[in-house]
């Protein structure tokens, strides 16, 4: 389900003899190259202080997936030599004989760009530029709430997600509760807590009655300009939720991502963005793949799983009417809230009655994530 997504590394140990700026170095890295062989992959990297003299600095590759799903073997380290001086991080790394890659950084924070030098048959070694970011150790636990549903009959799917985490979602959590409804809550992780929004407790308390909180970037801004910024609203949205025990394998991007950020066509991730969220995520909710959509449903739907916004000035008639395409057999739909958008907090209870009679009478089967739609992940 999710090749190397935040993963829990064991990192090399080190003695208290080894420099700050070795120690500083170490960690989990996520690499973007521009150009060459590896402009449409990432590059995950495992960095600690080998305490070698002449090589203080060794990197392991961690697995990583293309766009499409399969695994990516193309930088997989056999050898590495790394070191630093007068500020200056550069690696010697062995690809296979004959296949080699240079780097060389600035030593930073927790962001850092420099050159990437390949050499090998065949291969332009003109120096191209890289970014990467630094990636929390954190542990993915399982969730029984993301499990696949069970498919023994032809009874649709459905699921209810609330997107933002605004200081109005309690209020319709409520409704949803009391009528024994639940569903996903996209969190844009830098704002849990602040201007009234719930905090990471009540988001806690939330997945006790069945919710599931989801990645929705950091900070539900304008697209990120910087490829090393969309990196990090992505895994520093996942690793947010990670740290605070609730582990996620769903990323939803953010309405407010345009250009080249908005994944509304398949060919908007056939890139290293599809890299990137296939190696961090099981599934990306977008704009690619309208919804209701026949179930299981195809691997290639999990990048850009679309829904149907019952808020946002959505009229009754146009609910009631995707509300009749939801409860078509084998089917399965998303229903997105903006609670801040609704013209009163009861705006929506005539549509959470309907759902929650249809639950009951087992005409629809109510899921906790989208999960449910998809065959288990390898």
């Amino acid at each position: 389900m999710i090749a190397a997504a935040l993963v829990s590394a064991c990192l090399q140990g080190t003695e208290p003899t080894v420099p700050q700026s070795l120690t500083a170095e170490s960690g989990l890295w996520l690499l973007h190259v521009h150009g060459g062989r590896f402009q449409d992959r990432v590059e995950l990297v495992n960095i600690w202080a080998s305490g070698d003299a002449s090589s203080p600095l060794s990197l392991e590759s961690l697995p990583t997936r293309l766009w499409d799903g399969s695994a990516d073997g193309l930088f997989d380290v056999q050898d590495s030599r790394g070191s630093v001086d007068h500020g200056i991080v550069s690696w010697s790394i062995l690809i296979q004989p004959g296949d080699t890659v240079t780097m060389a950084y600035p030593a930073a924070g927790d962001t850092v760009s420099g050159t990437w030098t390949e050499r090998a048959a065949g291969v332009d070694s003109t120096p191209l530029s890289f970014v990467g970011i630094r990636i929390p150790t954190v542990t993915i636990l399982p969730s029984t709430a993301s499990e696949p549903m069970a498919a023994r009959d032809s009874t649709p799917i459905v699921v209810v997600r609330i997107d933002d985490n605004q200081p109005t979602d309690p209020d319709f959590e409520t409704r949803l509760r009391t009528r024994g409804l639940y569903g996903e809550i996209a969190v844009p992780t830098a704002y849990v807590g602040k201007g009234g929004r719930p905090d990471w407790s009540a988001l806690h308390t939330l997945v006790d009655e069945g919710f599931v909180p989801v990645a929705h970037s950091r900070v539900h801004g304008d697209a990120p300009r910087a490829d090393e910024d969309f990196m990090g609203e992505v895994v520093g949205s996942l690793a947010d939720l990670a740290l605070h025990n609730m582990p996620t394998a769903i990323f939803v991007q953010p309405g407010t991502w345009h250009d080249s950020l908005d994944f509304d066509a398949p060919a908007t991730l056939e890139n290293w963005r599809g890299s990137l969220l296939r190696t961090f995520t099981a599934n990306v909710e977008a704009y690619v793949y309208p919804v209701p959509r026949a179930w299981p449903m195809t691997d290639s739907i999990r990048m850009g799983l679309g829904h149907y916004t019952l808020s946002d000035g959505a009229t009754a008639q146009s609910i009631l009417y995707a509300w009749q395409l939801a409860r078509l057999p084998w089917h399965g739909t998303v229903f997105l809230v903006h609670t801040l958008n609704l013209t009163s907090p009861s705006e929506l209870d005539w549509f959470l009655d309907t759902l929650a009679a249809a639950k009951r009478s087992g005409r629809i089967r109510l899921a906790h994530s989208t999960i449910a739609f998809f065959s288990p992940s390898p």
